[in-house]
Parts: C-alpha cells; sequence; structure tokens
C-alpha cells in the first residue's frame, strides 16, 4: 500500500456516499485517463507526506480532492449546489475514518479545510484541502 494505492481507494469510495452521482471521481489521476469531456470531473491526490513517527511508517499526509465544472454547463446555483454536495461527502467521509482499514492503510484520523474556488478559462474550479494520519 501507497499513498497512491490509498487516493484511489477512498475516490473509490466517496460514489457510495452523499450525493455525487453526477460526478467522475479518480485518485491520483494521469494524463492518459483524462477524458475528453472535462465537466464534473473530481481528482482526490496527496500534495505531501510526512513521516511523523519515525520507522513506524507512520505519515501525515497533505491531501486534496480537486475538480472543474464546465462554466457554461450549470447555472451558478446549480456550481454552488454541485460543490456544496461534494464537499460535504469528501468532509463526511475523511471525518468519519477513525482507525479504519482502507484497503491496508490504517487510517488513525482525517480533517478537512475549506474550500478554495477560481475560474480558469472555461472552467470553474475548486479544492478540498484534508489531512490524514495513517500507518502503511
Amino acid at each position: 500500500m501507497n499513498t497512491k494505492s490509498l487516493m484511489k481507494y477512498i475516490a473509490s469510495q466517496l460514489p457510495n456516499k452523499g450525493t455525487t452521482l453526477n460526478w467522475i471521481i479518480r485518485g491520483e489521476a494521469g494524463t492518459d485517463e483524462i477524458d475528453e469531456n472535462k465537466n464534473l470531473i473530481a481528482v482526490v491526490h496527496c500534495n505531501k507526506q510526512e513521516e511523523i513517527i519515525f520507522r513506524n511508517f507512520t505519515y501525515k499526509l497533505d491531501c486534496a480532492l480537486t475538480g472543474q465544472i464546465l462554466l457554461n454547463a450549470l447555472t451558478p446555483e446549480q456550481i454552488d449546489n454541485e460543490v456544496s454536495a461534494i464537499f460535504d461527502t469528501i468532509a463526511d467521509y475523511v471525518m468519519s475514518l477513525k482507525y479504519t482499514d482502507c484497503d491496508g492503510a490504517i487510517v488513525m484520523e482525517g480533517k478537512c479545510g475549506n474550500v478554495e474556488t477560481a475560474t480558469e478559462e472555461l472552467y470553474y474550479v475548486f479544492s478540498i484541502p484534508f489531512t490524514l494520519f495513517a500507518q502503511f
């Protein structure tokens, strides 16, 4: 188990939680995995890992769920609803991970940050940072 596998596992769990049925959610997606239609795509990824218990394979993982919505595909209200729904889903899931076996990694605790938003070219983009404390 490594961080890439953990991110893919978390991404696979999110469609089963909350109201994220319209989203394509991937873990640590490479460029070959992105579809032609880039609307309602979100990726769970790890930005930084820090060993917090030396030689015990226990890490603090700084992660994020980033996503994008085509600006003309939805109204501003629909965009807000979609982002709120996916935020609620990831926040509830991450904060529910207390000493949970996530397909080989034990997540001891998860914390979720606030949504960061912007517009880039044709897309409304957002990032939801979260932190995991995990043992591999």
